[in-house]
């Protein structure tokens, strides 16, 4: 052998620098994770990542450079529209025009409520003078979609109409208002619910249609402590306001609440007489209102409809007014809405393919009972649980002591025996393998639903917990899995960042 070869050296090519630093993709998949591909695979997907892009081809679309303008059109199948102004098709170009507009060629005549001008531009004008019946008057039939019970609907500045031969209950002719200063985002909206045999209003649902921009969390804080809790909780502001990821894992959702504008439901009346069948022929003329406002989507939040029926009108007669949340999920349920994680927001996807219209998934989330078995079923955790319920108690009455010495109003008040029974309630519930009663399916619940006063009281009071006078190490690394599982399940409510509170550790 030739002594050239024997001594032959490798030489190896120095990776290119794409390689050696790569640079994963920003973008987020259906299922709410991080997209895999970097800049150091040789694919055709993660060439704009080689290039120095943040963004896959897969996921262009979720550029969220100020800079680039997305399509705010809706697909053939109510799916989000991927053209950009970047993107190399001519369709773009309506979106590269210097005060161009928000949709590309493909979606140029969908329309958006949102261009619609107010009767009065006057800023802060909320349209509050009160009208007479004939404004509630016009010739447009309601929709029925073939079914008994139907939806007449506007969105502000126009009011719900029905024809003259139908009865107009006076409690129904509220007006609809609106801060004129948050229009380009938030828009009220009412809808009267229409018996068709009696041709009678007989229900009443109001909300706001939101449009997902970058001003909607400021927006909606103006608009009313309620929608900015259901913009914040669910949506997450850095991603276009999808659907936040740690409620879509192991969901059903998918991308189901990442696109176009959203129907958030705030009050819903229906007379005594028709409230126990209403609610299951709404869903056809539901879906039709979403798709002409350019939703795809529509949620509404249980306690927070609850808190809005507390301060009815005394002279509506509706026995909505009075239901427990369990009523309230039920009745929504026949409209296709379904639970969101485990939390009291509930959503339904217009799209009849979409999951959220099988009946088989209209059930309690699934928990891990096994996992936190013996956790539950100590003595020294039912005491824990009892201190924390103390103090949980003493700081809301606190509050409350605050609250009406500040304003002169009595705040709400918390009964420390109510709040014990309910926070035993979920122990129980852990212990018995009862999903029901975990996360809210009966009709006793006062302070939420037990899976979440039980996973609040938790880690508001974890230093009670957490103190060795008051559980042993073990004890703590239990209590820690067990929120970790809560957690896990979504509850987004109170996670443990809100309180400034580092991550669970067990030293």
């Amino acid at each position: 052998m030739p002594w050239f070869q024997s001594k032959a050296v490798v030489v190896t090519k120095r990776p290119p620098f794409h390689a050696r630093f790569a640079r994963r993709c920003r973008g987020l998949t259906q299922s709410g994770t991080r997209c895999r591909w970097t800049s150091a695979s040789e694919e055709g997907p993660a060439k704009p990542l080689r290039q120095g892009e943040d963004y896959c081809v897969y996921h262009k679309s979720q550029n969220d450079n100020p800079s680039v303008i997305h399509c705010r059109g809706l697909t053939q199948h109510e799916k989000a529209c991927h053209i950009t102004s970047v993107t190399d098709v001519a369709e773009a170009a309506p979106l590269r025009e210097q005060n161009g507009s928000e949709y590309c060629g493909f979606h140029q005549g969908q329309l958006d409520v949102f261009r619609d001008e107010p009767a009065s531009n006057e800023p802060g004008d909320h349209g509050g003078a009160r009208e007479g019946e004939a404004a509630f008057r016009g010739p447009e039939a309601p929709h029925f979609s073939g079914q008994p019970y139907g939806l007449a609907s506007a969105v502000w500045p126009q009011h719900p109409t029905v024809p003259a031969e139908y009865a107009l209950p006076s409690w129904a002719l509220r007006p609809t208002l609106q801060d004129t200063l948050i229009r380009s985002c938030v828009r009220s909206f009412a809808a009267f619910i229409v018996h068709h045999e009696s041709m009678a209003v007989v229900g009443r649902i109001d909300g706001q249609l939101v449009r997902r921009v970058s001003a909607l969390p400021e927006h909606s804080k103006t608009h009313s402590t309620e929608l900015h809790d259901t913009v914040t909780t669910l949506f997450d502001e850095t991603h276009r306001f999808a659907l936040r990821s740690y409620l879509k894992r192991g969901s059903m959702w998918a991308d189901g609440l990442d696109a176009g504008n959203v129907l958030v439901i705030s009050r819903l009346y229906v007379a005594r007489d028709h409230a126990s069948r209403a609610f299951e022929h709404l869903a056809p003329a539901l879906r039709m209102v979403c798709r002409g406002w350019g939703a795809p989507n529509a949620v509404v939040g249980l306690s927070l409809l609850r808190r809005a029926h507390s301060t009815a009108d005394d002279t509506i007669d509706a026995s909505t007014a009075a239901w427990s949340t369990h009523q309230l999920r039920e009745s929504f349920a026949s409209m296709g809405f379904r639970r969101i994680g485990i939390t009291d927001w509930m959503a339904m996807v217009t799209d009849q393919r979409h999951p959220c219209w099988d009946p088989a998934t209209h059930k309690p989330p699934e928990f891990p009972f096994r996992e936190v078995a013996k956790t539950v079923r100590s003595a020294a955790f039912r005491t824990v649980v009892g201190k924390c319920v103390v103090a949980e108690c003493t700081a809301k009455n606190d509050e409350a002591a605050r609250y009406k010495k500040q304003f002169g109003s009595e705040g709400e008040r918390w009964d420390e025996a109510k709040v014990l029974a309910e926070a035993n309630a979920a122990v129980d519930a852990l212990v018995n393998h009862d999903p029901k009663t975990l996360f809210g399916n009966c009709n006793k619940e006062e302070y939420g639903m037990p899976a979440q006063l039980l996973y609040e009281t938790l880690v508001k009071q974890m230093p009670v917990w957490r103190s060795p006078h008051n559980a042993s190490k073990s004890l703590k690394r239990d209590i820690e899995e067990l929120l970790r599982e809560l957690l896990a399940m979504g509850n987004p409510l109170h996670p443990p960042r809100h309180y400034g509170m580092p991550p669970f550790d067990t030293s």
